[in-house]
């Protein structure tokens, strides 16, 4: 080949290479490792989870910021992938003399275990069409007319293939428990602290809640969801199909 035309191929290439930048910056690069750090503990159970801990950070609650997907994966061990998420940054850019910056908007996708972020934020091509992922506030344990009406929803809304593990990750996912408090049963809690009981037959489940001396009752029957508070003293607060 003649020097010429090395000369083009290598004009050619740079080109390419030149189409093919990244979208990001250092910045944007620095805010989704803080995010994905940030988010990391204390502990989540569901992609829900870590997409409402995203939304509460200072970055989350910025205008440039979007969630863009909260998926869910079956995690048998504590260090497998147990939830993704991808993420919009958006910076507007600035007009001012020398330093102008052109406006950036990039996407990164981060997979999370029981313990955290898996590696680093990745760069990933933005979703088309995405729509932003909102939640509605948690209600209170105490706000009952309103925790039942979510925990219905929550209940209509999960697949018919859960573990008890993982109908119990949702529950906190949904931050229907606080996160925290999901311990083993050899850990001490308060005794007015809400503990969650499962059950599940197949695409049935069974669910009770114990806080002192409430018990709330709840199951998922051939589709059907009900939800229901037995009136104190209970003698025993435990899953039923019944």
């Amino acid at each position: 080949m003649s020097r010429w035309g090395r000369v083009a191929v290598l004009l050619v290439a740079g080109s390419l290479l030149a189409g093919c930048a990244r979208e990001g910056t250092d910045e944007t690069d620095r805010q989704a490792e803080t995010l994905a750090n940030a988010i990391s503990y204390p502990r989540q159970y569901s992609a829900e989870g870590f997409a409402r801990a995203a939304l509460a950070t200072p970055l989350g609650q910025s205008e440039g910021f979007t969630l863009l997907e909260a998926t869910d994966f079956d995690a048998a061990e504590t260090g497998d992938r147990l939830a993704r998420l991808v993420i919009r940054i958006h910076k507007p850019g600035t007009d001012s003399g020398w330093n102008a910056t052109e406006p950036v908007t990039v996407c990164y996708g981060m997979d999370f275990s029981y313990y955290g972020i898996i590696g680093a934020p990745a760069e990933v091509d933005c979703p088309a069409d995405a729509h932003a992922i909102t939640y509605s506030p948690a209600p209170a344990w105490a706000e009952k007319a309103e925790y039942e009406k979510a925990l219905k929803s929550l209940l209509r809304g999960l697949p018919g293939s859960l573990s008890e593990d993982q109908v119990r990750n949702r529950l906190y996912g949904a931050y229907l428990l606080e996160p925290a408090e999901l311990v083993d049963d050899h850990s001490s809690l308060d005794p007015q602290d809400p503990r969650p009981f499962v059950e599940v037959r197949g695409a049935d489940l069974a669910l009770a809640i114990q806080a002192g001396k409430e018990c709330l009752l709840a199951k998922r029957v051939r589709g059907e969801v009900t939800v229901r508070r037995p009136p104190p003293p209970v003698g025993r607060c435990v899953p039923s199909f019944e």
